[in-house]
């Protein structure tokens, strides 16, 4: 059995796998703001529940953010930079752990599951869409790190000229036009009271103002989309996260990807994720099994 951990920017969810089956698991409020030191008590604490009386081989940890295998090297989402989070772990519970982007980690899940119905797969991309956005890229069936692992940090993309500043440091990436914090900004933009953008999603039918919010967050998700696929040319996109079930979501963007990308990449596939809420833990666990987290540089080229 192993742990498997989603270190989101807004929710933790820790879960104890087994056979590729997820047996336990419990969820925690990230909560960024109040430190590194408050995310690795609750981490320990989350971890504790799910292996109490069970043996372990292993803790894998996806993090919203770069990393190198051992080191979080940047998370701007949960304000971590340089942090040795796996000899803290290993410290801690005297198991080997890795960490891995979450994205990587949703898209390798998701791609396991559909190559095994489908053996011609080998070319997708998955968007986790959310507090953040991050992506996975496999190329030729094999995950795409780039040289020092920091491939797929698409939300950082820059798709506007608004001079909005990111959690990055840069200026109107991705994620500011598509992601819940452009949900939550444009709903107060329009004079309305302080909601999650899972509140201002059902919304949409009783709410102009909402309904106005989704429409161009689906739209800002389409130009990301027409823009990875004109660059990758995958056989399909999923879509996962937080916000991938939001119902209008999917047909604009998908309506939006269809006019706008290249008429050659009009056959590519836009699905929603089949694993869900499960699809970082399995994918990590599928890694960890193929041997990709231990041996991280030599499946990075």
């Amino acid at each position: 059995m192993i742990v498997s951990v989603d270190l989101g920017g807004t929710k933790t969810r820790t879960m104890l796998v087994d056979s590729g089956k997820v047996v336990k698991q419990i969820t925690f409020l990230t909560e960024p703001n109040k430190g590194r030191s408050y995310i690795i008590k609750e981490l320990f604490k989350s971890i504790n529940y799910v292996i109490e009386g069970q043996s372990i081989e292993a803790i894998l940890i996806a993090v919203a953010g770069t990393t190198d295998g051992k080191v979080v090297k940047e998370a701007p989402n949960l304000k971590i930079k340089n942090l040795r989070l796996a000899s803290i772990v290993e410290s801690k519970y005297k198991k080997e752990c890795f960490l891995e982007n979450d994205a990587n980690a949703f898209t390798y899940g998701e791609f396991v599951n559909l190559r095994s119905k489908n053996k011609t797969l080998s070319n997708m991309v998955g968007v986790t869409l959310g507090t953040g956005i991050g992506a996975g890229i496999i190329i030729n069936g094999t995950l795409y790190r780039g040289f020092n692992f920091s491939a797929g940090e698409v939300g950082h993309m820059t798709i506007s000229s608004e001079h909005r500043k990111c959690s990055c440091g840069n200026y109107d990436c991705w994620e500011l036009y598509a992601s819940s914090k452009f949900i939550r900004r444009q709903y107060l933009k329009e004079g309305h009271r302080k909601l999650d953008a899972k509140e201002v999603a059902q919304l949409v039918k009783s709410d102009k103002a909402a309904k106005k919010v989704i429409l161009e967050f689906s739209k800002n998700v389409g130009v990301g989309l027409v823009n990875l696929a004109n660059i990758l040319a995958p056989q399909i996109i999923v879509l996962g996260g937080g916000l991938a079930n939001i119902d209008m979501l999917y047909s604009q963007s998908v309506n939006y990807f269809k006019k706008h990308v290249l008429p050659p990449l009009r056959e590519v596939k836009i699905v929603k994720s089949h694993l869900g809420k499960e699809a970082v833990a399995l994918g990590l666990f599928h890694l960890y099994k193929n041997n990709l987290l231990k041996d991280k540089k030599k499946s990075s080229s």
